[in-house]
């Protein structure tokens, strides 16, 4: 957006920085299950598994295998 207000009309340099901003952001996900930044996305997966998991009924075994109670 400040290449944008800056040089409005100079189609090269969005496209320049519009490049490099996409670079960037595919690598933070290429990156993201081995840094802190996987949490944004993980835990809420996590929330998800652990409320269908208490509804079902089910704990973890050995291994990860489901349980019964």
């Amino acid at each position: 957006m400040g290449i944008e207000l800056i040089m409005p009309m100079n189609y090269y340099a969005l496209a320049t920085t519009f490049s490099i901003h996409i670079f960037l952001v595919a690598m933070m996900f290429a990156t993201m299950p081995w840094t802190k930044f996987g949490h944004a996305i993980y835990m809420y997966i996590w929330q998800l598994y652990d409320r269908y998991r208490t509804w079902k009924g089910v704990e973890l075994g050995c291994l990860g295998r489901g349980v019964a109670s």
